[in-house]
């Protein structure tokens, strides 16, 4: 059996939020595509964090003024194209 990398699972046309928005446009753009998180990237495309339909739904009410940069995730984990996907007991 050969390999699985990250380019065999991933999602290659990846919807994305600039973190100038306002959490109710993240929200919006999530409803419509069925999806459950938004990349947010820089005015250069580069990703500066993720916000997440959880994210909105553990903050509360009132959290549609707010922007996407005050909501988003900014740690994040990266992989390149060519990451091998696999678990190994050493991981946990």
């Amino acid at each position: 059996m050969s390999e699985i990398l990250a380019r065999d699972v991933m999602i290659k046309d990846v919807h994305t939020i600039t973190g100038d928005r306002k959490v109710a446009y993240a929200r919006l753009i999530m409803l419509r595509h069925n999806i459950g998180a938004l990349p947010v990237v820089d005015s250069n495309k580069v990703v500066m964090g993720i916000i997440t339909q959880r994210d909105v739904d553990l903050a509360g009410e009132g959290v549609s003024d707010l922007l996407v940069s005050d909501l988003m995730t900014r740690t994040l984990i990266k992989a390149k194209e060519t990451t091998p996907l696999r678990y190994s007991p050493e991981d946990d």
